[in-house]
């Protein structure tokens, strides 16, 4: 059920004005833009989009500061096209 939910609020968010939706379980586009105007944005506390295929940093664009890292060896993430 998280994982729906958080399907459809990323789908909300990132959803343009002039229409264009994502299909479930595609990721929004690369540079896409929240809509801050979308009610499941009030009180957002962590968003990450999860779209940079690469990398071991983990950017919140919530704008609450909440950055990290992925741990190295077996905690290293493993980027796979989707």
């Amino acid at each position: 059920m998280k994982k729906l939910l958080t399907i459809f609020l990323l789908f909300c968010l990132t959803s343009s004005a002039s229409g264009q939706f994502f299909m479930p379980k595609q990721k929004p586009i690369l540079g896409r833009q929240v809509n801050w105007a979308h009610p499941l944005s009030n009180g957002l506390k962590f968003l990450m989009l999860g779209n940079e295929g690469s990398g071991s940093k983990v950017f919140d664009l919530s704008g609450n500061g909440n950055t990290g890292t992925f741990g190295a060896g077996a905690a290293s993430p493993i980027w796979v096209p989707g």
